[in-house]
């Protein structure tokens, strides 16, 4: 199997929470909108957008600001929603997110889905396209790869009112986390454990690699995970560190859905740093988080 190389050790910085500037939401003369500013007044964004979670005062806690634009159109012939938005803290805009589950889609394994121009990729908590939007529908990471439709279309599919439509195609793949496609398919497939197995897609840990594993399984972050999900896949790197200084990525999931939520950690080859990646894509210090 091919291992993942990624820029951990560059890339950590800019997913830290670490902010000097204090923003705040505000509203406008139209209270229904929000914007955001500084503490000192300066506009970072105009109140021009809508927001689902925060209201006027609210402190903006997160590396990246997600609003509604009240000024862009809702959806395409594949039915990808363009006025949710992402911005830095800058208010630099980012990209558009897969709308997805009532909000934007999440991270799993340290990517995100979005959506541009009629097409879907992948973007890393930066905000960097990792796979640009060149697929007409990708399904989320699982064990370092993704199921993508190159000519699926957004079609009614059912009766059921609420689920009546969805993405369908003739033409699948399978991809790894540079965007190459490692398996073609006619028919949609849904990537599980016996599957990669099959396809030699599954590979094997060092003892090393084990003991990483094996530190992580005894932080409190994984026991609660634990105890709220029953149920616990093992330990799957899925990112390599390209030297010392960089980090290993470890998703834990459910058994019972490849989909399930992730538990995502990066851990360097001594286990002396270790971070927890929240749903946001952000690092938080496990030590510290242990510590509580």
């Amino acid at each position: 199997m091919q291992r993942y190389f990624i820029y951990w050790c560059l890339f950590i910085p800019f997913v830290s929470l670490g902010q000097k500037e204090t923003l705040y939401y505000f509203t406008g003369k139209d209270t229904m909108t929000v914007g955001v500013k500084t503490s000192g007044g300066s506009i970072i964004l105009p109140p021009a957008f809508y927001s689902f979670y925060y209201k006027g005062g609210d402190k903006v806690e997160d590396r990246e600001i997600f609003l509604c634009d009240t000024n862009r159109y809702a959806n395409d012939l594949m039915n990808y929603d363009y006025r949710m938005k992402v911005y830095d803290r800058n208010g630099k805009f980012l990209y558009c997110p897969f709308w997805f589950d009532n909000g934007p889609d999440y991270y799993k394994e340290g990517l995100r889905r979005f959506v541009e121009n009629g097409k879907m990729g992948f973007v890393a908590p930066s905000g960097k396209k990792v796979i640009p939007a060149k697929y007409n529908f990708v399904d989320p990471f699982y064990r370092g790869y993704a199921v993508v439709c190159l000519d699926c279309i957004y079609m009614h599919l059912s009766d059921d009112e609420e689920h009546c439509c969805g993405y369908a195609g003739s033409k699948y793949a399978i991809i790894d986390r540079r965007g190459t496609i490692v398996y073609n398919s006619k028919l949609d497939i849904m990537l599980n454990d016996s599957l990669l197995v099959a396809l030699k897609l599954i590979h094997s840990y060092t003892q090393k690699e084990k003991s990483l594993i094996q530190a992580l399984e005894k932080s409190q972050v994984y026991m609660e995970f634990v105890k709220k999900n029953q149920s616990m896949s093992s330990g799957d790197i899925v990112v390599w560190p390209r030297n010392e200084k960089c980090f290993y990525m470890v998703t834990f999931r459910e058994l019972d859905y490849a989909y399930g939520d992730d538990l995502t950690f990066l851990i360097t080859s001594d286990s002396k740093s270790i971070f927890f990646l929240d749903e946001h894509g952000d690092k938080r210090n496990l030590t510290q988080i242990d510590k509580k």
